[in-house]
């Protein structure tokens, strides 16, 4: 950087001009792909990068000292294997995310494979103030370690999807479209739901031709990506806890990892779905999943194992779907836990012989109209 603070690029993830503040050097061998004669002259063709800088500095070269073949080529073999790049020549030319020439619709060329790289750097380096040197002093102190340097790097792409999901104007790509956030790892689980065997099925997005893992509490499936980005699949056991976070396992477009947790949530249409277990871990937020339907078709045993909180959560018609059966075969501690007073050990008997002979259609139909009933209940038994 011999012009001072004035800036040098457009960085990716800010989308502002910056400087670079440190200087970029490139060591490599002259080769068939970077060189041709021009005018009677061999010329040969090096790109300078921040990914250059570094198998510069991972050799330790000082001053202007030339080094040996055998180490230029094992240095930046090793570096682009490291970032997650290998078998890429690091002083090849770059095609930036933020370019017209970057279009991963057609596939993704070593260039584009490039620009990705760059672009989870740049991501680096937001988590470092926009310094590229802190970057490369971090990256460095990692090199040894490919699980370390996969985790700044994984940092960067995070910072660069989190800026692209964010639709800051020109930031990463020229566009925020839904394969440009896959390229970065993005993946979207678009719906889940209990078949009436207690499957889980989960329908979702992710990077086309990838392969998307999903770990479940009932064990661990793979499902492929088609064409259009899509994925699906059926869990192969049931379901008998819902306390249990998705864990979802994708690739970007450089075909690392990317590893996220996502709440299950599923959409649950018929009782059947249920088991005693899965109705036993079914939370508040849960229940908003639980139609109508399959409330009103639980058993008094499904409908026991519910937590108290979880039946507090019912809406005003997920309320009204249940039966006088249903409510007769409540706890004391469910119907506490959903608002109603003065119910103890003592006339909960009372309480629930009264729900159970109580006018599904305008005794049951909303909370205050079943407090009335548990009242006269509480009241005729101390009469």
């Amino acid at each position: 950087d011999n012009n001072a603070g004035d800036v040098n690029f457009l960085d990716e993830v800010t989308a502002n001009q910056q400087s670079l503040g440190t200087n970029l050097r490139a060591m490599a061998t002259q080769n068939q792909q970077n060189s041709d004669v021009q005018g009677g002259n061999r010329v040969v063709t090096i790109h300078v990068t921040p990914v250059t800088e570094l198998a510069v500095r991972e050799a330790k070269l000082e001053g202007n000292k030339v080094p040996a073949v055998d180490l230029i080529i094992s240095v930046n073999t090793q570096v682009a294997k490291v970032l997650g790049t290998e078998g890429l020549d690091i002083t090849s030319r770059a095609v930036t995310t933020n370019s017209t020439g970057f279009n991963a619709k057609d596939g993704l060329s070593d260039a584009e494979k490039y620009g990705i790289l760059l672009a989870k750097l740049s991501g680096l380096d937001k988590t470092n103030g926009g310094i590229v040197d802190a970057s490369l002093r971090q990256i460095q102190e990692k090199l040894s370690s490919p699980k370390e340097s996969f985790d700044l790097l994984d940092q960067g792409r995070q910072q660069a999807l989190l800026a692209l999901q964010k639709n800051t104007q020109g930031a990463v790509f020229l566009e925020n479209t839904e394969l440009n956030r896959q390229l970065l790892g993005e993946v979207v689980i678009t719906s889940q739901a209990l078949n009436p065997a207690g499957q889980l099925i989960i329908t979702g997005k992710a990077l086309p031709g990838s392969t998307v893992q999903v770990s479940m509490v009932s064990g661990t499936q793979n499902a492929l990506v088609n064409a259009q980005g899509l994925f699906s699949l059926i869990s192969t056991q049931i379901q008998n806890q819902l306390n249990v976070p998705l864990k979802v396992v994708t690739r970007d477009g450089l075909g690392q990892s990317v590893n996220i947790t996502v709440g299950l949530k599923p959409q649950v249409t018929e009782s059947n779905s249920l088991t005693v277990g899965s109705a036993s871990t079914l939370s508040a937020e849960q229940m908003a999943g639980v139609s109508s339907q399959a409330i009103a078709g639980l058993t008094s045993t499904q409908l026991q194992a519910v937590k108290p909180d979880a039946l507090a959560a019912l809406s005003v018609d997920q309320l009204a779907a249940l039966t006088p059966a249903q409510w007769a075969a409540l706890t004391a501690a469910q119907l506490v836990g959903m608002g109603l007073t003065g119910i103890t050990t003592d006339n909960l008997a009372a309480v629930s012989a009264a729900l159970g002979k109580a006018d599904d259609a305008t005794q049951l139909n909303t909370r205050s109209n079943v407090q009335s009933v548990v009242t006269a209940a509480i009241e005729a038994q101390s009469a």
